[in-house]
């Protein structure tokens, strides 16, 4: 699997080599010392939000569902009702 992906190559081939270090790291029984080491040094708030803006540039599923799902709550506080689901 090595062989074909790349950290430096496109979208998947960068997903299938992150995937075949958390595969080695697994079946190696690393796995959750690397965890504990990504844990050590938090991601600053600043880097999560510009990632998170950057997603939902990429992929505007999420922004949308986010809309509906507030429109929906507002209508609701507006006509009063008490219960979402029954």
């Amino acid at each position: 699997m090595r062989r074909h992906v790349s950290p430096t190559g496109d979208g998947m081939q960068r997903m299938a080599h992150y995937f075949a270090n958390c595969l080695e790291a697994r079946l190696a029984g690393s796995g959750s010392q690397i965890y504990k080491t990504l844990m050590a040094r938090p991601t600053p708030v600043v880097d999560v939000l510009k990632a998170y803006h950057l997603f939902l540039a990429a992929c505007p599923f999420k922004k949308l569902s986010n809309f509906f799902s507030n429109k929906t709550i507002m209508n609701m506080a507006v006509e009063g009702t008490q219960v979402a689901h029954r």
